[in-house]
């Protein structure tokens, strides 16, 4: 069985019938960035997360997760050891240890799903390590796509139908779990932006002014409007702009821009100088 070694300028070999692992999918090695058209018909191009970046992320919700169960564990021996049920001891150690169940049920089942629906597609470890689910079109997830790829994890990610989630790792160009395919999501990183190159005619924000804060691929959405309005013609220019306006208008809760006073160009305008 050869080992994996590395054999000359950037080729990397392992045990797949002596073939060099760079035919594999790529993005076990390194990001790579994949072309994305959004509902605007804007394209993108996002870096898709590598599988070791996502199984690190993996092992810290994991951490967290069973850390939060040795706590637990911890607190439950303690109150077992010094009595502190008790004249109810009996039915005290019942409660504590179906509260036990049924916090290990909520962790195992809904612990991804909860936090990338309210973290807008991050749990604790992609945050850490700035990662984000997304749909393939480059849109944020709904709460469908949510529980769509995390109800499947247990299916593709444990005993022997572990080797298959595995597989789809490796040899989806988009490093893809079966939960991803179903639910048409894609996990990617977010890189650093450098927002004022996006936006070099935006004036400064004045101070009191609050900043709207956007997803990387919203503020690309916006930067890709602003450089082809001036070629679009005027019906096409409009209508793309309220369909972004329609878009990102969510973001703009407890500003002035939530209002609908301004026209859908200006009101991007307005936007880029505040983000």
């Amino acid at each position: 069985m050869r080992c994996l070694f590395p054999l000359g300028a950037g080729r990397k070999w392992g045990m797949f019938g002596g073939k060099p692992m760079s035919t594999l999918n790529p993005s076990f090695w390194d990001d790579v960035r994949t072309p994305l058209s959004t509902p605007e018909q804007v394209d993108l191009q996002l870096e898709v997360a590598n599988i070791g970046s996502r199984g690190l992320a993996l092992m810290i919700d994991l951490s967290i997760r069973y850390g939060v169960f040795l706590v637990l564990y911890l607190l439950f021996g303690i109150a077992t050891r010094f009595h502190l049920f008790e004249a109810e001891m009996t039915m005290g150690l019942k409660g504590f240890a179906l509260l036990l169940i049924f916090i290990v049920f909520i962790s195992e089942w809904f612990y991804f799903a909860l936090f990338e629906w309210l973290w807008n597609g991050q749990t604790p470890g992609k945050r850490l390590l700035n990662l984000r689910v997304i749909k393939v079109d480059g849109s944020p997830v709904g709460w469908l796509e949510v529980v769509l790829r995390n109800f499947t994890r247990p299916i593709d990610s444990a005993g022997p139908m572990a080797l298959v989630g595995l597989a789809f790792l490796f040899f989806q160009p988009r490093a893809q779990r079966p939960g991803d395919l179903a639910a048409r999501t894609i996990v990617i990183r977010e890189t650093p932006i450098d927002w004022k190159s996006f936006f070099p005619e935006s004036k400064p924000i004045a101070e009191g002014q609050s900043v709207i804060p956007l997803l990387p691929q919203e503020v690309e959405l916006l930067q890709r409007y602003r450089q082809r309005a001036g070629a679009l013609t005027a019906p096409r220019r409009a209508e793309l702009a309220a369909t972004i306006r329609a878009t990102l208008q969510p973001r703009t809760r407890g500003t002035y821009l939530e209002q609908g006073t301004l026209a859908d160009a200006e009101w991007i305008e307005a936007l880029a100088q505040r983000i």
